[in-house]
């Protein structure tokens, strides 16, 4: 039966141990390959290097299946917490730290360009403030060629006109100079108009004398007829003025013409010199640009370092399982060299040595007193023993600031993207709707309508003055920052860390106690040993406190002490009600054997015996096994009469140092 449960046993062992294997492989990828970014060969690697000897170990040694068993409750304490601590960590800095990093450096790219831009604009600015005649030169000399433009087309014309003038007036000229040409022909061919009229009257008059013979008298009707030319005498005056007009006339109207046009040249003359002394000058060693990428470099270098230390520690932490064979080594050769190293818990073992004694009528252990409760605790009880409840306090505050500080680091990280995001958001549109508004609404507009010269002039000027109402415009949206997006799945991986702290934490207590089982189960000889140290320690506790009680008791009892000022006090003034609230009751209302002061008198266990003295507290009262020992030995008792209860033992038991002095105990 012996060796079928013992197969049995190294079967489930056998199993266990590959199940646990299978689980730590599995976790360690997911650590390795998805939290630390390690390739899927360096990560099978690591833990082929890590478990193959293991499992060789496992399967041959009983030892070797010990330790490893150990290193399972191992992991689930104080140093697998640590080592999901340091993941943890380690992770925020690959991933949300990293990621926090980069982000910095854009945004210091990103106000390092605002930078130059509201430089570029400042710039602009000072130099419009400084140089406000600079900006008149510019308009007037951006004028200038508008303005002799038009007047030269002006000019154009108006000689175009002076030409069209004077070909006028020589084309009368002309006309005038033939028509005087044709007069004189004429009057040199055929007379003047007058002569020529009465040439054909005398003409007509001897025609019709020589026709008419004795009635010539009829014909001197023809000299009535040159009265009617001399109306014809004004011809003459009037070729005369023809050639006064083309003489003087055109000649007036010609001089006139070029004294217009003379003045109209000096009317549209302009003559612009414009004189101006500015001098500026900057000493500057290195240009902006060179300062920039400067800067840019150092955070570069400086961040470049911090990530490669980030690298390194995530190798080394890839070695941590090593330490926690070493502490799973340690506890097994204290265990086996040490009985006081961790013989708190009450075993089934423990159990059935107290039930031994018990039939065989010797002293019990158990029940376990108030005080003894506190530091033992039974393997399968819910219940935590003191040093158990401290451990857990100290450990949880250390996780508190841990997580604290992984929540920070992953807020930090995410409120940059965050604000980063918002930045961008808001600036673009921003940017786009300040467009939209400048589009809309012009500061100052000028329309010019019509057509022809002074309309073309008129509408170049304008053209010419509408930059200037216009704004300087300065373009940050090339500026606002991107961020990195963060790696959601390493935030998943620190909450999944951190949540697995937490549920260690608690379950760490339990966990450490298997422990003590599998030791137990391995070593069942030593288990004994330990076992039986532990019962005889304990007796030998309470043999201990039941001689310093009454030593204690004695003390108070038979000393002599003279009055205090207080005690004087208290029975002279004990009658007033006030005064018993300032200097309180002669009364003793402190326990006898832990002078432990109590409030009230319900709070003590006094003793029902006439003449005795003697008040407990509950816990001592307890502790005494509700026996007074001052009824129980007030007159004869000494240092020499020190009551030694006998103790049950066996050749079998091996011989055990001393215990704790008594004072820790009662301190405990």
């Amino acid at each position: 039966m012996k060796q079928e449960n013992k197969r049995k046993w190294k079967i489930i062992i056998f199993i266990s141990c590959l199940k646990a294997l299978a689980i730590l492989t599995y976790t360690l990828q997911k650590i390795f390959q998805d939290s630390f970014e390690y390739s899927l060969l360096k990560t099978w690697i690591i833990i082929l290097s890590i478990f193959i000897p293991l499992t060789i170990l496992i399967t041959c040694h009983t030892y070797s299946q010990c330790i490893f068993m150990l290193t399972i409750p191992q992991i689930v304490s104080k140093r697998g917490r640590m080592f999901l601590i340091a993941a943890a960590f380690l992770i925020a800095l690959s991933g949300p730290t990293r990621n926090l990093i980069r982000n910095g450096e854009i945004l210091s790219e990103s106000l390092s360009c605002s930078q130059d831009q509201v430089r570029i604009a400042l710039k602009n600015l000072v130099d419009a403030a400084k140089e406000p005649y600079k900006m008149v030169k510019d308009m007037v000399s951006k004028m200038l060629p508008v303005i002799e433009r038009n007047i030269e087309r002006i000019k154009e014309n108006l000689l175009e006109m002076k030409q069209n003038i004077v070909n006028v007036v020589r084309s009368i000229k002309k006309a005038f100079s033939w028509l005087e040409n044709i007069v004189k022909v004429c009057n040199e061919e055929k007379g003047s108009p007058l002569e020529k009229c009465e040439a054909a009257l005398d003409e007509a008059f001897k025609s019709c004398r020589d026709k008419f013979g004795p009635l010539s008298f009829l014909c001197e009707a023809t000299n009535v007829g040159k009265g009617f030319c001399y109306l014809l005498k004004p011809i003459e005056y009037f070729c005369e003025m023809i050639d006064f007009i083309s003489d003087e006339v055109l000649e007036a109207i010609e001089k006139k013409m070029k004294d217009f046009i003379s003045k109209v040249e000096e009317m549209f003359y302009v003559s612009i010199n414009i004189d101006h002394d500015f001098d500026f000058q900057t000493n500057a060693s290195k240009s902006i640009e060179k300062i920039h990428s400067e800067i840019s470099q150092e955070i570069k270098s400086r961040t470049s370092r911090a990530l490669k230390f980030i690298d390194y520690i995530n190798f080394f932490l890839s070695f941590y399982f090593i330490m926690i064979y070493f502490k799973a080594i340690r506890f097994h050769n204290s265990y086996m060299t040490s009985l006081r190293f961790k013989n708190i818990f009450i075993s089934k073992s423990f159990l059935k040595v107290d039930k031994y004694r018990g039939e065989l009528g010797m002293d019990q252990v158990m029940p376990l007193t108030h005080k003894e409760r506190k530091y033992l605790i039974q393997m399968t009880s819910i219940k935590l023993a003191r040093h158990e409840w401290r451990h857990l306090l100290k450990s949880s505050v250390f996780l508190l600031f841990s997580t604290l500080h992984l929540c920070g680091i992953v807020m930090a990280d995410y409120s940059l993207f965050w604000i980063m995001t918002m930045i961008r958001f808001y600036g673009s549109r921003g940017s786009v709707a300040s467009k939209n508004v400048e589009r809309d609404v012009d500061l100052l507009t000028v329309n010019v309508s019509g057509h022809g010269i002074m309309a073309d002039f008129c509408k170049e000027l304008v053209n010419v003055m509408e930059p200037l109402t216009q704004t300087s415009d300065v373009d940050f949206v090339t500026c606002l920052p991107h961020a990195e997006t963060p790696n959601f799945k390493k935030y998943e991986s620190i909450a999944m860390l951190i949540v697995s702290s937490w549920i260690i934490l608690f379950f760490e207590p339990y966990a450490l106690r298997l422990r003590n089982s599998i030791m137990e189960h391995y070593y069942p000889q030593r288990s004994e040993h330990r076992v039986n140290w532990l019962y005889h320690e304990i007796l030998r506790k309470r043999t201990g406190f039941t001689k310093f009680a009454r030593k204690q008791m004695k003390e108070k009892l038979f000393r002599e002490s003279p009055a205090t000022c207080m005690q004087v006090l208290r029975s002279k003034f004990s009658r007033f009600w006030i005064f018993r609230k300032i200097f309180g009751y002669n009364e003793n209302i402190s326990c006898l054997v832990c002078s432990k002061m109590m409030r009230h008198n319900d709070d003590l266990i006094r003793c029902d015996t006439d003449g005795c003295v003697g008040a407990y507290c509950f816990e001592c009262f307890d502790d005494l096994r509700d026996t007074c020992p001052l009824c129980r030995n007030l007159l004869g008792y000494s240092d020499a009469s020190d009551i030694d209860e006998e103790v049950g033992s066996s050749e079998e038991e091996p011989e055990i140092d001393e215990s704790l002095p008594t004072t820790k105990l009662l301190k405990q």
